[in-house]
């Protein structure tokens, strides 16, 4: 019959030491792993966030002014004289780079006066800014004029802003239109985008697209995240590669809606925050622990079981009859009695086997 193999006292230590530091690590490390990408990812969603509410801020803030410029000539020109309304129209583009056009029109459809003389006198009953406008202020969607197709810095069209001129007692007597050249609007929202280093598309109600900076992603967006801003809320999603945020309506303050949907997007980056680095930091304390550890654990193998093993072999001399004298072994309490036991039954052996020769 084979005998038995068993394990030694100090293999049987290290393979401890070893199984439950490796138990520990796992327990200690996956929850705070798991902590720590959901922070990246929420960290980044928020920065997300945090640039899409400033690309709303900054741009609605330069049209609310565009708007605030539309109302004062409301509230000013003479609709009476087309010599007033013809100093307004001419006045405005030269002002701001915004405008490409000013018109204003009498309540019966017909064009006072308009930048460069341009329509003077014709009927703009039928256009929806004018019958918009007397309805009320009103934005109206991104148009392309046939003339402006292949122009540098006007290619992508215009928009008309419209708001009613109102006498004394409150009533439409004409309107006020500006065409507002959609570049303009869109190099400054490249000109903001890149300053918080983001890509940026802006869509219509209709889901045209009116304006995309693609500089950091080239891929194209899922249909489901261009579908989210149907829920009216500001949003972000993290899908691994990049982070996206959906703001409806970007365009707030007082002014009418423009309809006009934003979003945002930058690449997701794994392991830029600080709480990276802690994590980083703990991961070379834990080596350091493992080391400090696997030396305590030899220590404590050489000094207190390696004395121990040597008089178990002693042990299983002496049972096989060898006159071997056991060594002296003090390193711990047990390997010292041991030691002395041994000493004493060797001794007690050899004095009967002399006893038993002198007989």
């Amino acid at each position: 019959m084979a005998e038995r193999r068993f394990p030694r006292l100090s293999t049987a230590l290290l393979a401890s030491a070893i199984v439950a530091f490796v138990v520990a690590l796992v327990v200690v490390s996956l929850p705070i792993r798991n902590h720590v990408g959901a922070f990246e990812r929420n960290v980044q969603s928020e920065g997300v966030m945090r640039a899409g509410h400033a690309l709303e801020l900054a741009v609605s803030k330069t049209l609310e002014r565009e708007w605030g410029s539309l109302e004062a000539v409301a509230g000013q020109v003479d609709i009476s004289t087309s010599e007033s309304a013809g100093n307004f129209v001419e006045a405005v583009p030269r002002a701001t780079a915004a405008i490409a056009w000013v018109g204003i029109a009498k309540a019966n459809g017909r064009l006072l006066a308009g930048t460069g003389g341009e329509g003077k006198g014709t009927s703009v009953r039928n256009l929806a800014w004018f019958r918009d406008g007397m309805n009320g202020g009103t934005v109206g969607d991104v148009y392309v004029p046939e003339a402006m197709r292949n122009v540098p810095g006007q290619s992508r069209g215009l928009i008309d802003l419209s708001t009613p001129i109102r006498d004394s007692f409150g009533n439409a007597v004409g309107v006020v239109v500006y065409s507002m050249k959609v570049d303009w609007v869109t190099d400054y929202m490249a000109q903001a985008a890149r300053e918080l280093d983001v890509d940026i598309v802006v869509r219509d109600t209709g889901g045209r697209e009116i304006f995309e900076l693609n500089e950091l992603i080239d891929d194209p967006i899922a249909p489901e995240i261009l579908n989210l801003s149907a829920t009216g809320h500001d949003l972000t999603r993290f899908d691994g590669s990049h982070v996206t945020g959906v703001f409806p309506n970007m365009l707030q303050g007082a002014m009418p809606p423009f309809g006009w949907d934003l979003i945002v997007r930058v690449p997701a980056h794994e392991g830029q925050t600080s709480l990276t680095a802690f994590m980083t930091k703990m991961s070379l304390a834990i080596a350091s622990l493992f080391l400090a550890l696997a030396l305590a654990t030899v220590f404590y193998a050489v000094h207190f079981l390696r004395p121990i093993s040597e008089l178990s072999r002693v042990a299983s001399a002496i049972a096989d009859g060898e006159e071997v004298y056991p060594p002296a072994r003090h390193s711990s309490r047990e390997s010292a009695t041991l030691s002395s036991a041994l000493v004493r039954i060797q001794s007690r052996l050899m004095e009967g086997g002399l006893r038993q020769g002198a007989e």
